[in-house]
């Protein structure tokens, strides 16, 4: 699988991401795996070349996790089954107090 090799993560004037649809894993459940498993020094460096359902990071940001709890708790994740909930619940005290909810 190619990849772009930038820096990730800096500032921009505006960042959305698709985190799901409609349960869709795309492009495969592979390619997803592939990124979810991915270190976190090569994500850093790597970013895939086309979009990926759903988010692979999405489980690991209280940041989207939080207010997703707002109007979606109980989505369920269609590779982790896990619910908004439950991920959360799983994140790090610190990390899911680093959100206030909106």
């Amino acid at each position: 699988m190619r990849c772009c090799i930038n820096s990730r993560w800096s500032s921009r004037v505006c960042d959305l991401d698709l985190l799901s649809f409609s349960g869709m894993v795309y492009p495969n459940n592979e390619t997803f795996n592939y990124w979810y498993k991915m270190p976190l020094k090569c994500q850093i460096i790597r970013k895939p070349n086309r979009l990926l359902l759903p988010h692979p990071r999405l489980q690991d940001r209280a940041f989207v996790l939080r207010p997703l709890m707002e109007f979606a708790e109980d989505w369920i994740h269609p590779v982790l089954n896990l619910s908004v909930k439950q991920m959360f619940s799983a994140l790090s005290k610190q990390e899911r107090d680093s959100v206030s909810p909106i």
